[in-house]
């Protein structure tokens, strides 16, 4: 199986993630569930704090930090349910999502 594509499957339900462990699982809000599957759609692209406000949500009138807040609480979401994958920040470019290859 290709890297990553384990991970697009157990993230693949809207307000819900599924890790890989039988029961493991976390509620999405319905903001979390878009940026993740906005990142879902661009992997391995980065994109800054106004582009993904303006392409993930479509809110102008979301500030940086709150996009910034999204982030740190989709990585632990991540993190919690043992995803191959990581959200990168790279300065000057953005976040981006990122697949781990598979144990």
């Amino acid at each position: 199986m290709p890297a990553g594509l384990g991970a697009e499957r157990a993230l693949a339900r809207p307000g819900r993630a599924h890790g890989s462990a039988p029961g493991n699982e976390a509620h999405l809000t319905k903001r979390e569930y878009q940026l993740l599957q906005f990142l879902l759609d661009h992997p391995h692209r980065f994109f800054n704090a106004d582009q993904i406000k303006d392409r993930a949500w479509a809110e102008p009138g979301l500030f940086p930090e709150e996009v910034r807040n999204y982030v740190r609480r989709l990585r632990k979401i991540l993190s919690d349910l043992e995803i191959p994958a990581d959200i990168m920040n790279r300065p000057q470019k953005g976040y981006s999502l990122v697949f781990r290859a598979d144990p």
